[in-house]
């Protein structure tokens, strides 16, 4: 406040002044290492001040920075967690990355995987993570913090570690080391040729090999390898799911949260026959030999990668009409597969990892798809006027359905009987349609046979999140459309690990005093979850406690539109919930 001022009335009087202010304001932070980089909001240090630690690969340089409270924290960017997949190491699982020499310079922002939004771009090179710690260990016997480990989603074809995309400016105002690694995408991530050579599931053994370093460095950064929680959203969602059912992650992690884990269909993980088939495909199309899998790999191997994931063209299924090509998949029963059978039957037989786990879902999961109609009612019409094979498209049930043509019926019947109705209330509709099938049910439903299979122990809590505050994906989904579309897929992470403000609404945008109210919840309820397994909250209505989902089917509402209230109830959606079970049950 004091240099505010002082600044101030020198500008107004004496320019030199002004500048000589300004230029000793400079210093002054340089000297305590808080130099503000890209916009601001979260500052880096200078070379003399900047933390650093040692771990067995070598000695590390890191950055400061500060949450959005002021609390400055050591962040340790682009350390290499295993060896670049080039080369021969292009389609195999990662490989631990060896040591350097002299300090390593972890201020520096990563490669990305090679992936495309709206232009290719990337680099093979990327398998790198970061770290972000309020405290590095003083002494060997230093109390260690716990540790959440995060997974970013994308449709397993592009993503970020960038801390400008998923920045930890919110959570570090609590007592937790957050780690956030890299992984491959698309073909890179998921080619498999059914056997040894190629089994699959690279962008998951990615995430598995950054759970690994975890355990053995992130000690020396300040946090328990013993106190590990995973999370992720979306397709990441999906990588944390997938790897809570293979023997080979045991002990990496001691607890999960799912944000919106889509559903999958055609069933994935895919058997590995198919992908090895689709595999063969993309050889023949490109001239590779096809008779071994040594061979076929071989030859991709060949490829520029870049090149090879704009492959996916060549590939798509438009009987399925799936936007991503290369998913997870059942491994032969090779050294180093993951899981080699279905999750159904996994979790069925109990064999699923028996950890504390929190599901969310959003209240309008669906707008990642519908957005596009809002501002554009002739397109909403033309679904209207061919209404079933547009609700074929979008969920695809032809696919497993024993009688598509009277479960697309039920739909109707269910959710759109009267298509005479205000066009905003059949959007509206056909949005719940698409969340509860694509996301609602199934997270619900998992958590509901974690809660009645008697192999597992450990409490599975159930929230749903409804606040819609200044900053929306809608924003990004409906191509910058500000209106209210409710709380959408993907909107919960606005709160725990924030990107960039005008991705999430229109320029000039400020977080509210609700929003703010928001955050407090949302870092709360996430930390207080990782420090000792019990999701809490002051912001919680009339002291409630959270309780583990059961019988009588106790969750979370986080807010409500605007209103940042938390509050427990019971019985979730009962009669929707009950339809889709009775929807799902009618399978070939």
């Amino acid at each position: 406040m004091l240099v505010g001022k002082i600044g101030s009335r020198s500008c107004c009087y004496i320019a030199a002044a002004c500048v000589l202010v300004a230029l000793l304001l400079i210093v002054f932070l340089t000297i305590f290492g808080v130099i503000p980089i890209k916009n601001g909001d979260i500052p880096a240090g200078e070379d003399g001040m900047r933390p650093e630690t040692t771990i067995p690969q070598g000695r590390l340089r890191g950055i400061n920075m500060v949450t959005h409270l002021g609390r400055r924290f050591s962040a340790f960017i682009g350390v290499p967690f295993a060896e670049p997949p080039i080369g021969d190491l292009r389609f195999k699982q990662a490989v631990p990355a060896g040591p350097w020499n002299g300090t390593l310079d972890a201020g520096r922002m990563p490669n990305v995987c090679v992936q495309r939004t709206e232009e290719l771009m990337g680099d093979e090179d990327c398998l790198y993570l970061n770290v972000y710690t309020p405290q590095l260990p003083s002494s060997q016997n230093a109390t260690l913090l716990p540790v959440m480990v995060f997974v970013y989603g994308g449709a397993f074809q592009y993503g970020t570690n960038n801390p400008d995309h998923h920045s930890p400016k919110f959570l570090l105002n609590k007592d937790v080391v957050l780690v956030v690694p890299n992984h491959r995408f698309g073909i890179l991530g998921f080619l498999s040729t059914g056997d040894e050579v190629s089994p699959g599931n690279n962008l998951l053994k990615d995430i598995a090999e950054a759970l690994r370093w975890t355990q053995r460095n992130i000690k020396y950064f300040g946090g328990d390898a013993n106190k590990v929680t995973l999370f992720g959203g979306s397709s990441g969602a999906a990588c944390v799911r997938l790897l809570t059912l293979s023997p080979l992650t045991k002990g990496l992690f001691h607890q999960f949260m799912i944000h919106s884990t889509p559903q999958l269909y055609p069933p994935v993980p895919e058997p590995y026959s198919v992908v090895a088939a689709r595999a063969t495909k993309l050889g023949e199309y490109l001239g590779c030999p096809t008779n071994t899998s040594t061979t076929l790999v071989n030859c991709l191997r060949t490829f520029n990668g870049t090149y090879l994931y704009d492959t996916e063209v060549l590939l798509k299924d438009e009987r399925t009409a799936r936007a991503t090509v290369w998913y997870p998949v059942v491994e032969p029963d090779v050294e180093g597969a993951l899981f080699t059978d279905t999750p159904a039957n996994i979790i069925a037989n109990g064999k699923q990892h028996d950890l504390p786990w929190v599901a969310l879902v959003t209240k309008e999961e669906g707008i990642v798809i519908t957005a596009v109609y809002y501002d554009k009612p002739d397109l909403f019409q033309q679904v209207l006027d061919n209404l079933d094979s547009h609700l074929i498209s979008f969920l695809r049930h032809d696919v497993w359905s024993a009688d598509v043509d009277a479960q697309t019926a039920a739909l109707k019947s269910r959710y759109l009987n009267d298509l005479t109705a205000d066009r905003k209330l059949l959007l509206h509709n056909l949005t719940d349609i698409i969340s509860d099938y694509e996301f609602i049910y199934h997270i619900y439903n998992e958590v509901k046979q974690h809660a009645n299979n008697s192999a597992y122990k450990s409490p599975a809590y159930f929230c749903t999140f409804d606040y819609r505050g200044t900053f929306s994906d809608s924003y990004i989904f409906s191509n910058g459309n500000p209106e209210n579309l409710g709380a959408v897929h993907g909107d919960e992470l606005i709160y725990l690990l924030p990107g960039p403000k005008e991705f999430f609404a229109p320029p000039g945008s400020e977080y509210t005093e609700n929003d703010m109210k928001m955050i407090d919840a949302m870092v709360e309820l996430w930390t207080s979850f990782a420090t000792n397994g019990l999701p809490t909250t002051a912001a919680l209505n009339d002291n409630a406690i959270w309780e583990p989902f059961s019988s009588d089917e106790k969750y979370l509402q986080i807010g409500n539109d605007s209103d940042p209230g938390i509050q427990v109830k019971s019985g979730f959606h009962e009669e929707r919930m009950k339809f889709w079970e009775n929807f799902f049950a009618a399978k070939k």
